[in-house]
């Protein structure tokens, strides 16, 4: 009789640990860095599952790569690509680059540069929290920012 109870409450509890499956698996942070991303400044950034994103803010947009290990994401940017953000701020603020020599056109780039992306074009950001709707972060300065999942 106590082999026939041990026997039924162990089917029970099997039964019980089998059928408490979830129809909706957790998803990896990874999974959920995928979409559009807005924080309260306007500045959006779009991360792609194929490893791309796009960064936009004031009508500029610059593309880059990610990657995640971690909870440290590793955004990197071309120098081309940079260049071209550098050119498309001088047009906007009503510069015309045919009257710009290379010379004070790198030495532009390079204030750039130096004043937003002082350790080079790869940029360490720690995730702090992430759900399907907000992102926390953390930038290598030590400032926070909160985003909104904007899709």
């Amino acid at each position: 009789m106590r082999r026939m109870i041990g026997f039924l409450m162990m089917m029970g509890l099997m039964v019980g640990v089998v059928g408490c499956g979830d129809d909706n698996p957790v998803k990896s942070t990874e999974d959920l860095l995928v979409g559009t991303w807005e924080n309260e400044d306007g500045w959006s950034v779009t991360i792609r599952s194929d490893g791309t994103l796009v960064e936009s803010e004031g009508g500029l947009e610059l593309a880059g790569t990610w990657s995640l290990a971690g909870d440290k994401l590793t955004v990197t940017y071309s120098e081309k690509d940079l260049r071209e953000l550098v050119e498309e701020v001088l047009v906007n603020g009503g510069i015309d680059l045919a009257e710009v020599s290379d010379a004070e056109m790198e030495e532009m780039f390079d204030a750039f540069m130096a004043d937003e992306y002082p350790r080079g074009p790869v940029i360490i950001i720690t995730i702090n929290s992430i759900t399907n709707t907000e992102l926390i972060t953390t930038d290598e300065d030590g400032e926070r920012d909160v985003h909104t999942r904007k899709n």
